[in-house]
């Protein structure tokens, strides 16, 4: 065997070698998941999933429309002052009709859409937490506001990484009726299961 097969055959197995490194780790135990199921039955899975707490603020006495967006990121679902964990943990939401009127060429429409009623926790050794839809108290949304700072929560989005790696966003629920979340089956998220 001359000297330059002799080379390319070491190369060869060298590259074999090193390509099998990647596959024999275990995934990275950190990385924290999440499963969406929505109302018509598909899924979503997310990787490096956090909270999105969406609110307004604004000063007392002046209008809500001069307010600020701003948002919170969180791992943990907040209910009034409690926080409760996500960590390996099924989160189911029950719906219920929300009726509202809508302009529809000019004109007030009445419309039937869907909006989050119930949350129940469930954790890994089967103890349940239900609760029904209460936005999250202000000092936990924006502890630094002064007293004459109004806070108003508007939704809780879900952020991550799909498949892809491409950056995603589902709105769990909205806690105002100037929101609609999950209008449609193909975008009402029921069900997460987080790891």
């Amino acid at each position: 065997m001359s000297a330059g097969a002799a080379l390319a055959l070491a190369l060869l197995a060298a590259g074999a070698a090193a390509q099998e490194i990647p596959f024999a780790d275990a995934p990275d135990p950190a990385i924290r998941t999440a499963l969406v199921t929505f109302a018509d039955g598909n899924t979503l899975p997310l990787r490096n999933w956090t909270f999105s707490y969406d609110y307004v603020s604004w000063a007392r006495g002046q209008s809500p429309a001069s307010g600020v967006h701003a948002a919170r990121v969180a791992s943990d679902l907040w209910l009034g002052k409690r926080a409760v964990p996500m960590q390996n943990v099924v989160l189911a939401i029950a719906h219920g009709d929300l009726r509202r009127e809508t302009l529809v060429g000019g004109r007030p429409q009445p419309i039937v859409s869907s909006a989050a009623r119930e949350l129940t926790v469930t954790t890994a050794d089967g103890k349940t937490i239900k609760a029904k839809v209460e936005p999250p108290h202000r000092d936990l949304l924006a502890a630094d506001a002064g007293k004459s700072t109004m806070v108003m929560a508007r939704s809780l989005d879900l952020r991550g990484e799909g498949i892809t790696g491409t950056r995603r966003e589902v709105c769990v629920l909205s806690y105002s009726s100037l929101i609609e979340c999950g209008g449609t089956p193909a975008d009402q998220v029921v069900k997460v299961q987080f790891q």
